[in-house]
């Protein structure tokens, strides 16, 4: 039977090579998603204006409470 169990010697392998697990697992996927918020903070589409509108309101109209989400 194999074990799956991630040591901090095991390394994983990623598209960019082999990442050393110094912070396990949750150091690599840390950067995975540290990754992911540049590629959103760089985003100039205009895709996140576009639809702020619509999801805001579908979390205000969705609420479960009273309140307001939002203060505009």
């Amino acid at each position: 039977m194999q074990n799956n169990v991630l040591t901090e010697s095991d390394t994983v392998e990623k598209s960019s090579g082999t990442v050393e697990m110094e912070g396990g697992v949750r150091g690599v996927k840390n950067e995975d998603a540290a990754r992911l918020l540049q590629d959103w903070m760089a985003d100039e589409t205009g895709y996140d204006e576009q639809t702020w509108d619509r999801v805001k309101k579908c979390i205000e109209d969705n609420s479960l409470s009273g309140r307001r989400r939002f203060d505009d």
